[in-house]
């Protein structure tokens, strides 16, 4: 306690016993002394511990505020310690995770350099696959336009096959080749004649016409010439008739052939035939030059 506040502890004391203060310019000194000994006289000792008591009482308070206010500031001082460090992490955290971002931008920018290099690149292929592809179509072309010409200018080959030989069977082959020529309206030399001497001259990749001369028994007949050959949609068989037009049969042998043998070939074509008119003009022989011509055209 300050000696200011002490002074008027003090003098609140002896004005609470009705004491009076006189002050150094006071000249009536008797009356002062006599109103001092009339007035009640003053208990000092009680007075003084009263002072004390007092003094003491708020000493102990200002003591409890002291330590509350330490307190409070030992408090406060942890917590923005604690909140300082806290930032200081913060902010080391944020560093570093700068200094990461900026490592992953550097590599980024390095990768992002390499794919615009690659993809440079790959426009530029780009380019020179598109001028590949150009120039192969128009190699396609050129090499579709050949092919074409090639099978337009390419000779038909076409196989003969027949087991009897004579007069009569060279007849039929030079009408049958004379009557294919007018059909398929090419020159003679676009169509290639292979004359097969036995079974095993037969190419299977190549159409086969077989001579069967009807006879007796149509049925025996074509079962015969086809005997020792490998039947398949390339073989087709021409029944020759060796009648004139009012003899020839109503039916067409392609009717009356439907065993399992006859199945798997590629036609069955009636041809009115006489040796000294050769093919002639009849029905039956258009019917047999449409078909064979379809034929041929459809196996070659």
């Amino acid at each position: 306690m300050s000696f200011k506040r002490l002074n008027q502890n003090i003098f609140d004391t002896f004005n609470s016993y009705g004491v009076e203060f006189c002050s150094s310019d006071d000249t009536n000194i008797d009356r002062k002394v006599l109103e001092y000994e009339n007035s009640p006289q003053v208990d000092y000792q009680s007075a003084y511990r009263k002072l004390c008591k007092t003094s003491e009482n708020e000493l102990g308070k200002l003591e409890n505020k002291n330590k509350q206010l330490s307190e409070e500031i030992r408090k406060t001082r942890n917590e923005m310690k604690e909140q300082l460090d806290n930032e200081k992490e913060t902010s080391k955290k944020v560093e570093e995770r700068m200094h990461q971002c900026k490592e992953e931008n550097t590599e980024l920018a390095a990768k992002m350099k390499v794919l615009e290099k690659r993809l440079s690149e790959l426009e530029a292929n780009k380019i020179s696959a598109r001028n590949i592809i150009e120039e192969l179509k128009r190699d396609k072309e050129r090499l579709e336009g050949n092919l074409k010409d090639l099978k337009e200018h390419r000779p038909v080959s076409i196989q003969l096959y027949y087991q009897v030989k004579g007069d009569m069977t060279s007849k039929m082959l030079d009408a049958l080749k004379s009557m294919l020529v007018t059909q398929m309206g090419v020159e003679r030399n676009e169509l290639q004649f292979i004359v097969c001497q036995n079974e095993l001259d037969v190419n299977p990749e190549l159409p086969l016409l077989v001579f069967c001369i009807s006879a007796s028994r149509l049925g025996t007949d074509a079962s015969t010439v086809l005997q020792n050959l490998n039947v398949s949609a390339k073989v087709s068989v021409l029944i020759f008739h060796h009648k004139d037009i009012h003899a020839l049969p109503n039916q067409s042998s392609e009717r009356v052939l439907t065993g399992p043998e006859f199945k798997a070939l590629g036609g069955i074509f009636d041809i009115a035939f006489l040796s000294d008119k050769g093919i002639y003009p009849c029905d039956m022989n258009q019917t047999a030059a449409v078909g064979i011509e379809s034929f041929l055209r459809t196996q070659s």
